[in-house]
């Protein structure tokens, strides 16, 4: 257990479990790798080049952050190891880098997520439905390319979705039992196989949001309810080949990219502009 600040400079630090019992300060000059769990019990700030990595081990541990996570520019956290975990009870503020490599962990991010404009989020590795858990929602001010990474996200909390950076899943966004409205004038993006999805679920495109299907799921969206309309907005269908799952809807501005077919299941409405860029529209019975 540390109860005061800890700063590495020397060389590489291996180290068990580590407890940081107060508002703690790690500052890793040189790498530091703990084979089990990070324990905060209040804030805690991740500082220096160096980087720290919990779960190097092959055991099932759980770092928790008791009230508020800090990851400073330049600095970077890891959770490694094939079932790791993180719990983060209070808000968290990168502008260094997160960083997960394992499938079998859950991370649960119970305040807002704020990846700072030199901030980066990567946890394309986790690919299961609720293992990636956002419940106070997402503010994305990299304007980086792939500055944000996920693959199946979740998000488990009424909240929005901010910031003028992009948001780049590989696989679902997932609003189960909420209300989420995707405020983001960045582009959020859905691609691999992955569908905007949710029983009970509601989306809203607010203004100035633009929302990418870059897959060629069919249907490209089951979420319960969702509202591509009443907000100026843009949604494109943007997937490099036929796209059959286009959602039957009533949209803001609609946008098709990528060629190939794209048909939607059934009729759709255009309030603003339809942008046919690359592609063919196939309306069948619904022209």
């Amino acid at each position: 257990q540390f109860n005061a600040n800890f700063t590495n400079t020397l060389g590489a630090f291996a180290g068990g479990a580590a407890t940081f019992a107060n508002n703690d300060l790690i500052t890793a000059t040189v790498n530091m790798g703990f084979v089990g769990a990070i324990v905060g019990t209040g804030n805690l700030t991740i500082a220096g080049a160096g980087g720290v990595t919990s779960n190097t081990g092959a055991l099932a541990y759980t770092s928790t952050i008791a009230v508020n996570l800090t990851i400073n520019a330049g600095s970077i956290l890891t959770i490694a190891g094939n079932n790791a975990s993180i719990t983060v009870t209070g808000t968290t503020t990168s502008n260094g880098t997160f960083t997960d490599n394992n499938a079998g962990g859950i991370d649960t991010f119970t305040g807002t997520y704020t990846n700072g404009a030199t901030g980066t989020f990567l946890s394309n590795a986790v690919v299961a439905a609720g293992n990636l858990l956002f419940t106070g929602g997402i503010v994305q001010n990299n304007l980086a390319a792939l500055s944000f990474q996920a693959a199946y996200l979740r998000i488990n909390g009424a909240s929005t979705l901010s910031g003028a950076g992009n948001i780049t899943l590989i696989s679902n966004l997932d609003i189960s039992g909420v209300a989420v409205t995707n405020n983001c004038t960045g582009t959020v993006s859905i691609a691999g196989a992955g569908v905007l999805s949710g029983a009970g679920g509601t989306f809203t495109q607010g203004t100035g949001s633009t929302l990418s299907f870059l897959s060629n799921a069919n249907p490209n969206v089951s979420v319960a309810t969702y509202d591509f309309s009443t907000n100026a907005n843009t949604v494109g269908y943007d997937f490099v080949g036929a796209q059959p799952g286009v959602a039957a809807t009533t949209y803001s501005t609609l946008e098709f990219n990528g060629g190939g077919n794209k048909t939607p299941l059934g009729a759709i409405t255009v309030n603003a502009a339809l942008n046919l860029n690359n592609g063919v529209i196939i309306l069948g019975a619904n022209n």
